[in-house]
């Protein structure tokens, strides 16, 4: 990822560009985007139970189960339910 930083590339830019393709890799980069900003989250439930049934629709539709966009969507998906879980843990205990 350094690399890509280094030749002024962005590995957000290749992602965004596969938006266009799949509705579910959208929702999941909305999702990203809000577990950002603790002020939202009490709405992340509700955005990861709609990128989970976004993703299932894509991989359930044999034009959409082996596009890019719908295996970016699911390491998001994956990556940020991961992050999201761990997250409390890594808070200092009082």
């Amino acid at each position: 990822m350094q690399y890509l930083a280094e030749a002024g590339q962005s590995l957000l830019g290749d992602i965004l560009a596969f938006c266009t393709e799949s509705r579910s890799l959208v929702a999941n980069c909305i999702m990203f985007q809000l577990t950002l900003h603790p002020e939202h989250e009490d709405k992340f439930e509700e955005y990861y139970a709609r990128c989970l049934r976004l993703f299932r629709e894509d991989v359930c539709d044999t034009k959409s189960a082996m596009k890019d966009a719908t295996l970016i969507a699911g390491i998001l998906l994956c990556s940020t339910g991961v992050c999201w879980a761990l997250f409390p843990l890594l808070l200092p205990q009082d």
